[in-house]
């Protein structure tokens, strides 16, 4: 009798022994849970700030390409973009419409684009020279672009997508004297997130236009 009785005890379970199987099971679930939470949280948080990382170093590629070689930046406009004196294909240090390059902000499809006069290809070098006007510093450079566009003289290039908000300081007393010029960038993340970004742009090249 008292054999069978040990053998009985052997193959059972207290009821607290149960209990602490269950809790121990939950516990582990949990710990599981939470562990795959924490890598998915963390897989994503370090995708959004690659994808913001490639975002920024784009921003400052493109707008570096077009600002650091330009002769200077004519005009500026929060709500418009940039207007830049790309060069000087003709004598006398003076803005011609085929020297124009204007970047456009569009804040509400967040793209910046760049846009320049393109005359059609069976213009004769005559008819392009006829055509090419020479622009006074004080001109509007945002409506002389219009003005071409609507002549359908133009060419668009998209240059940036997801900006929030653009804004441009500069080192001189105007615009067109500066030789140094800094963009501040607001880009938007996968995330929906707003991330900043500093460009600052020397002008090597600098000449301010003559008239």
């Amino acid at each position: 009798m008292k054999a069978r009785t040990r053998t009985h005890a052997r193959r059972g379970f207290t009821v607290a022994e149960l209990l602490i199987g269950i809790v121990i099971t939950a516990l582990v679930a949990m710990a599981i849970s939470t562990m795959l939470t924490l890598v998915g949280e963390t897989t994503s948080r370090s995708r959004d700030e690659r994808a913001a990382v490639m975002r920024s170093h784009l921003a400052q590629v493109r707008l570096r390409s077009y600002t650091e070689p330009s002769l200077a930046v004519l005009q500026f406009d929060a709500t418009k973009g940039v207007a830049i004196w790309l060069h000087d294909d003709n004598p006398g240090e003076k803005v011609n419409l085929t020297e124009l390059r204007v970047l456009w902000f569009d804040a509400e499809t967040g793209a910046i684009t760049a846009e320049r006069v393109e005359f059609p290809d069976n213009w004769t070098p005559e008819m392009i020279a006829a055509a090419d006007a020479v622009l006074v510093k004080t001109s509007d450079f945002f409506a002389e672009i219009i003005a071409m566009r609507e002549a359908g003289q133009t060419t668009t290039d998209t240059l940036l997508e997801t900006v929030a908000d653009l804004d441009l300081t500069f080192n001189g007393v105007g615009i067109q004297s500066s030789d140094r010029v800094r963009y501040a960038i607001t880009l938007t993340s996968d995330e929906g997130d707003e991330v900043q970004t500093y460009i600052v742009v020397g002008l090597p090249n600098h000449i301010e236009p003559s008239a």
